[in-house]
């Protein structure tokens, strides 16, 4: 969600959410952001710059909420769908499976929106290490491999560490403890 920061009514958002015409105007707040859709995302910095200073335009059109120099926003992030299907099929988990409280969601939408899928948690390479104890997970989970650990998750996303250790079955109940949640 993208919020402002001097007043706490001025929020948007870019995951999806309903119509605006279907929401009353000024109920946009951090529980009800905005749907704003991203305009321009232009790089500031020349070609080979070790920085990335971006220009940013963001549609409030039919928000009715206004945005000033100074304002602090905040952008709530979603998975790459392919990234959320890759984990499903390492899971062997189907998409629409119940998860929440009483089932009020289904995992792929979890899985979009809830957890940070690019970068595995410790907490799961740990569970992973100690459920497939033949697995590179596990040979490099020993303490004196730590540095070796490290260099060898760089660049791994939890798709590829789940394929990487077979048999390791996770339930679908665990993956709110062992995924780092979703930060705007």
């Amino acid at each position: 969600s993208v919020a402002a920061a001097k007043a706490p009514e001025r929020v948007t958002s870019i995951p999806s959410q309903p119509p605006v015409s279907e929401i009353a105007e000024g109920r946009w707040s951090r529980r009800n952001p905005y749907p704003a859709r991203l305009r321009v995302a232009r790089r500031l910095n020349g070609a080979g710059s070790a920085k990335d200073t971006r220009h940013i335009e963001i549609d409030l059109a039919d928000s009715g909420l206004t945005y000033e120099a100074g304002d602090a926003l905040g952008v709530q992030p979603v998975n790459d769908p392919t990234l959320v299907a890759e984990v499903l099929e390492a899971l062997a988990m189907p998409a629409e499976a119940p998860f929440g409280s009483a089932g009020s969601e289904t995992l792929h939408a979890a899985l979009m929106h809830r957890w940070v899928l690019t970068q595995p948690s410790p907490a799961l390479l740990k569970r992973l290490a100690e459920r497939a104890p033949d697995s590179i997970v596990s040979q490099l989970s020993a303490p004196s491999r730590r540095a070796d650990l490290d260099a060898w998750v760089r660049g791994r996303d939890v798709a590829d560490v789940l394929r990487l250790a077979p048999g390791a079955r996770l339930e679908i109940g665990e993956l709110g403890e062992l995924l780092r949640p979703l930060q705007p």
